[in-house]
């Protein structure tokens, strides 16, 4: 069985993303990386998704955002499934 955890963070959306919030951002992804959690996000903007983009290589890859949070967690149970079960998620 795996023990990778994983979270997906599902928000309100906001119409500008400035630097300060994508520094926030990585430093979660950071430190939620350095506890073994890989790290999604669901639900965002296209404008966010450009901005994750250009702001550098570490930050959260296009395999890891999802459009809603049922594909996260459809994407989370497939990766369980491939990584024998994993934890559950129901």
């Amino acid at each position: 069985m795996s023990t990778a955890r994983t979270g997906a963070a599902s928000g309100p959306r906001c119409p500008e993303v400035d630097i300060t919030a994508l520094d926030a951002a990585e430093a979660l992804r950071r430190e939620l990386t350095g506890r073994g959690v890989v790290f999604g996000m669901a639900r965002d903007k296209q404008d966010l998704l450009e901005d994750l983009e250009s702001y550098g290589p570490e930050s959260i890859g296009p395999e890891l955002i999802f459009p809603t949070l049922p594909t996260a967690l459809d994407a989370y149970r497939a990766w369980c499934t491939a990584h024998d079960g994993g934890p559950d998620v129901s």
